[in-house]
């Protein structure tokens, strides 16, 4: 069992849920959920909101008590309390098989214990799932948080060849012929499907081992299709809430980094705005923003953590549907590029919005720009974040549409990043930085960021002055390669890493200049953040960084390194530590007065102008919907074989579950699809080894 304790989440979301009142248009109802409690008054109102605030809305909720003679309490719950008619109160002798069935009409059951909450979407999902993966014979449970004890739990397999898995018991969907399994916690002939995010909460964490005989399917599932991978425009009927104004936010993920943080802004200026928010995320991730998101969205739809992606683009056509969708901001998800086709054919009024941050050829050619080129037709609106990236995609990417392709710089919260109200309370840190020069270095710990190379520069620095030390803050994939380079050059006393941090405005006012040694970048945040805090940056010649570092505000030094072959390479030349290290000196010398950096920033690059631009724009897209000519419209064919490319040449296989029970016939279909695998097979077969083998072979059995 593991405590995933590098995950965020909040253990403070379930202890005050406001009740969401809903108007539904039917009874309908698809899933039973039910309780079994002993006494009444200890059960949580707080349980019975999460139930009734599910993003599915058919469903009953039973809940069965024991005999009782608090008339007064049920009557309550039942008719003041929430006025929901979906709630019904049971008393029954015993909570046994036979005192339970004859009350479910619904095929699906959901089992909640008392003091457990449900995540608002998980209905929803399971329903879903069930429709589309067809999953009659399986349980349904989450990833746990325990709210009492604050640890988080999503281990699922213990021994892959016992096929032993561990299962979360305090919420269970499964159908109604299982309820006598259920009731007996007889788990070990049964199949599961687990989804991976937490959409369990309990104040009293409950798991069992079993073996899972009859299979696991572990989600994120593997994309490794032997069959064909078109939608099939199934369209599911059931209630869904009607918004006047929903936007559609389809992003790769919700991780920390300067695009997610600029999806979030606007994604919470919207919604303050008046707009129903719903998300699709389309790349595996943990927990690192996602809560964060789901503070400001209606609905959270992670598709790795439940859904085959064979049915994605069916439920996205769903979500369009039953949510009323009238715009989608595409928030450069790698997947939807490729289904943007198919949605324009199925929805050709229907806008899209997209916000691209930079080119990367290092990455698929030009990375999501050139994504973006290739389906321009199918877009409404384009914006991009500096005026360099918009020259790239008409110089080196034939981007023809030039009129619907706009610069709007992302700028930064002036009121927020103000050094006159930032306290600082990371007093190991200011010790550190006592008397010092500070670097600071505010980014992800991965390769294109060239941690290496500061870390070189540090060194070398080191060698020459006792008065500058540098302060990293964040994490990522080359951290472990960072620790070994300060462990194995003795840079402790010069280099301080810090946890990535949610608020990272202190470092900023204790540093003297930050520095941006990226091989890619669009116009980092960071960049706005330190002149807004009016500190300058030394900066790589990437993106549009010299757009916003002139005048004053630091210094740009040209690019040594290509990101095509350069990534993995950390024998960086002498000349280019030598450029940064006399731009840190002679800025160090430079003396800023006060708000110098930072009015300029108050006077070009405010985020309030950049968020209203975005509205704007929004609202013409919405009143005038998409004007694109029907002409451009691809047949669709063309545009279900776009997505099946897609599908098809992005295969992924996650090593987590037991996917495939017989091994041998796996090995056998992937080795087959291998040329000189087969030339290897017709050979053996033509010199009749193959006949050999198999004697030798069945002679030992």
């Amino acid at each position: 069992m593991t405590n995933y304790t590098n995950e965020i989440v909040n253990f403070e979301k379930f202890k005050n849920i406001k009740y969401e009142k809903s108007i539904l248009n039917s009874q309908k109802k698809f899933f039973t959920i039910y309780i079994l409690i002993n006494n009444l008054n200890k059960l949580d109102l707080n349980v019975v909101t999460s139930v009734l605030n599910q993003t599915f809305k058919d469903f009953e909720f039973l809940i069965f008590i024991k005999k009782s003679d608090d008339l007064e309490k049920i009557l309550d719950l039942e008719n003041h309390t929430f006025k929901d008619y979906r709630i019904k109160i049971i008393e029954v002798d015993n909570f046994d098989f036979h005192s339970l069935n004859n009350f479910f009409e619904t095929e699906f059951l959901v089992q909640i214990d008392e003091d457990s909450y449900m995540d608002k979407t998980l209905l929803e999902l399971a329903y879903y799932n069930i429709n589309f993966s067809k999953i009659n014979d399986k349980i349904i449970y989450t990833n746990v948080v325990d709210l009492k004890e604050n640890k988080l739990y999503n281990e699922v397999i213990i021994n892959k060849s016992l096929k032993k898995i561990l299962i979360f018991t305090n919420i269970l969907i499964f159908n109604k012929t299982l309820l006598y399994n259920v009731l007996k916690s007889d788990f070990n002939n049964i199949g599961f499907v687990h989804f991976n995010y937490y959409g369990t909460f309990t104040t009293n964490y409950s798991c069992t081992v079993i073996s899972a005989n009859k299979g696991l399917k572990n989600y994120p599932q593997s994309c490794l299709y032997n069959y064909n991978s078109e939608p099939s425009n199934f369209v599911l009927k059931y209630n869904a809430k009607k918004s006047k104004n929903a936007i559609l936010c389809i992003m790769p993920w919700a991780k920390v980094g300067g695009a997610d943080l600029f999806n979030l802004n606007v994604i919470k200026y919207l919604k303050e705005k008046g707009y129903s928010i719903f998300i699709i995320a389309t790349e595996v991730c943990k927990y690192e923003m996602r809560e964060s998101f789901e503070d400001y969205a209606d609905a959270y739809y992670d598709l790795t953590t439940f859904l085959q992606r064979e049915y994605w683009a069916d439920f996205i056509k769903n979500i369009i549907l039953h949510n009323d969708i009238k715009l989608i901001f595409q928030m450069n998800s790698l997947y939807f590029y490729h289904l943007i086709p198919w949605i324009k054919y199925q929805f050709p009024k229907l806008p899209i919005l997209e916000y691209l941050h930079a080119e990367d050829f290092g990455w698929r050619n030009g990375g999501y720009p050139k994504d973006s080129t290739a389906v321009s037709q199918f877009i409404d609106k384009t914006f991009t974040c500096n005026e360099h990236l918009k020259t790239i995609m008409h110089d080196k990417m034939n981007r023809v549409n030039d009129i619907s392709v706009k610069t709007l710089y992302i700028g930064v919260d002036t009121e927020k990043f103000n050094p006159d109200i930032v306290k600082i309370t990371d007093k190991t840190t200011e010790e550190f930085c006592k008397g010092k020069k500070v670097i600071l270095f505010p980014s992800r710990f991965s390769y294109e960021k060239r941690p290496i190379f500061l870390l070189n520069l540090m060194k070398k620095i080191k060698e020459e002055r006792n008065d500058i030390v540098c302060i990293m803050v964040g994490d990522g994939d080359a951290k472990g390669d960072i620790i070994k380079f300060i462990n194995k050059y003795s840079l402790e006393d010069v280099i301080k890493l810090i946890p990535m941090q949610s608020d990272i405005r202190q470092y900023y006012k204790l540093a003297d200049i930050t520095i941006i040694c990226s091989l890619s970048e669009g116009i980092t945040l960071t960049t706005y953040e330190s002149l807004s805090m009016n500190k300058p940056v030394v900066t790589a010649d990437v993106g549009g960084q010299r757009e916003i570092v002139k005048n004053g505000s630091g210094m740009v030094i040209k690019t040594y390194q290509d990101i095509k072959k350069d990534l993995y390479n950390f024998n960086y030349s002498e000349e280019e530590l030598i450029s940064y290290k006399n731009a840190i000196y002679k800025l160090l010398n430079n003396h800023y007065p006060k708000n110098k950096l930072r009015n300029k920033v108050i006077s070009n690059y405010s985020q309030q102008r950049m968020l209203d631009t975005i509205e704007t724009n929004i609202n013409a897209l919405i009143v005038n919907k998409s004007k694109i000519k029907q002409d451009l419209i691809v047949d669709e064919n063309f545009a279900i074989r776009f997505l099946v490319l897609f599908n098809e040449t992005s295969k992924v296989f996650f090593n987590n579950s037991f996917e495939f029970d017989n091994y041998k016939q796996y090995m056998k279909n992937k080795l087959w699809k291998k040329w000189w695998w087969r030339g290897f097979v017709k050979c053996v077969k033509l010199m009749h080894l193959d006949k050999i083998i198999k004697k030798i072979y069945f002679r030992g059995k």
